[in-house]
């Protein structure tokens, strides 16, 4: 890579957000929760039936 490259690249990096989505993250872990209540492994939500 040339030095351009390099700085280009470093400021892309620099801009981009620190966290990542939270409304991605939030909503990955309520289908996990969902599945796994579904299946009967926990029980979180009072509105699934295990299947089990």
């Amino acid at each position: 890579m040339s030095d351009a490259e390099v700085a280009q690249l470093a400021d892309r990096v620099d801009r981009a957000p620190a966290g990542g989505d939270v409304v991605g993250v939030l909503f990955t872990v309520f289908l996990i929760l969902l599945v796994t209540d579904i299946l009967g492994f926990t029980k979180v939500f009072p509105f699934t039936r295990s299947i089990r």
